[in-house]
């Protein structure tokens, strides 16, 4: 038979948290926290109007603010805005990847329906944004 021998005397070690590691967890809780309130978009532009692209030409521009239903490339898309946000009703697109995405409020979000080569994008309204520098 097989005895093992152990110290049983021997003082159960525990770690202490230091000041550095609370510090160093606080931040990178807070960091994370950022990420995700901007992945969300909640530093997303004011918008008021979205654009809606068929074949690379523009459809229209329509304020947000007007519910209505827009029927896009001889109704194989057809776009709902309303409650100050747009999404796809419905497409005749095999995946319906562009019906199943979430609506959309915020400046520069988009919904794309490939197959349709139908774009769907909330126009920011940034009064002081710059999108390029030339010289």
């Amino acid at each position: 038979m097989l005895k093992i021998v152990g110290n049983d005397k021997m003082p159960e070690k525990r770690l202490k948290a230091t000041k550095a590691d609370i510090v160093l967890a606080v931040f990178f809780i807070a960091a994370a926290a950022a990420v995700l309130v901007w992945s969300f978009g909640y530093f997303g532009g004011s918008a008021d109007s979205v654009v809606i692209t068929a074949h690379g030409e523009t459809v229209g521009v329509y304020s947000l603010s007007e519910d209505r239903e827009i029927v896009v490339d001889g109704g194989s898309n057809i776009v709902v805005i309303e409650n100050g946000a747009a999404y796809m009703k419905s497409a005749d697109c095999k995946n319906q990847h562009c019906v199943l995405h979430a609506p959309i409020r915020y400046g520069n979000e988009q919904i794309v329906c490939l197959p349709n080569k139908v774009l769907v994008e909330i126009e920011d309204n940034g009064e002081s944004e710059i999108d390029t520098v030339a010289n």
